[in-house]
């Protein structure tokens, strides 16, 4: 099964300018709704009428589907382009790998990060891009191309980056975290929610014991497994989106 792996190709074709509730719009743009337009230098009815469904799997909260009062993005693209989107969500990478591993669906648009773009690729999961599909990959700075995890863009496209960080609660926490370890603290016992995957909950334990992130031994994975399983009675649950 080959999987066309798009990734920020849904940048190119789902991403929208949100407005003002009183939107100032340039002369070719195109309202869509009250709260989206979109640039009008661009044929969005093409595939109208030719009853395309665009089967889309994205990490949760990615993308605004209108829920929590939130601007819908998908309906205003269907409405936009004629083209019906099967929008469904996963929590983890690993959860996404396992569920096309095991080769009973298939995906248009699929939003994995870097590293299991990298493993989807090499083991021959995904379709190489046709940039002449994705005129908006020119306006993606060369500093986020042609990484080690996909030397040329053969199969990606950069949707976002980010960094990890500590959220606390005010109300309830006297003295900000500045730290990984404070995550360790005993003061916040069953008070503490980590992350349920391997790669940010190891990196997170490494960096508490003054490893890298990158495990160059066994005897440091067992190190920050061995670290992360002294946590275990100070977290309250493991989580990904319901943070």
């Amino acid at each position: 099964m080959k999987l066309k792996k798009l990734s920020a190709a849904a940048l190119a074709a789902l991403t929208v300018t949100m407005m003002s509730a009183v939107p100032v719009l340039a002369a070719d743009d195109i309202e869509v709704n009250e709260d989206i337009s979109v640039s009008g230098d661009y044929d969005w009815t093409r595939f109208a009428g030719d009853h395309i469904t665009l089967n889309v799997y994205n990490n949760g909260l990615y993308i605004s589907d209108g829920s929590d009062d939130s601007v819908n993005v998908l309906s205003a693209f269907e409405d936009l382009t004629g083209i019906k989107v099967n929008y469904t969500t996963y929590d983890s990478n690993e959860s996404l790998y396992a569920k096309l591993k095991s080769g009973g669906v298939s995906y248009d648009v699929i939003f994995p990060s870097d590293y299991m773009v990298g493993k989807m690729a090499n083991e021959g999961m995904l379709s190489e891009l046709n940039m002449d599909n994705i005129p908006n990959f020119a306006g993606i700075g060369e500093t986020y191309l042609d990484r080690s995890f996909d030397p040329g863009n053969k199969y990606s496209v950069p949707y976002m980056w980010g960094t990890t960080g500590i959220i606390y609660n005010t109300t309830m926490v006297e003295e900000p975290p500045t730290k990984w370890a404070d995550m360790w603290d005993v003061e916040y016992t069953n008070n503490v929610l980590m992350f349920n995957n391997s790669r940010d909950a190891y990196a997170i334990a490494a960096k508490t014991i003054g490893l890298s992130m990158n495990p160059q031994s066994v005897d440091e994975i067992t190190a920050i497994t061995d670290a992360l399983k002294k946590q275990k009675n100070i977290v309250q649950a493991y989580v990904m989106d319901e943070v």
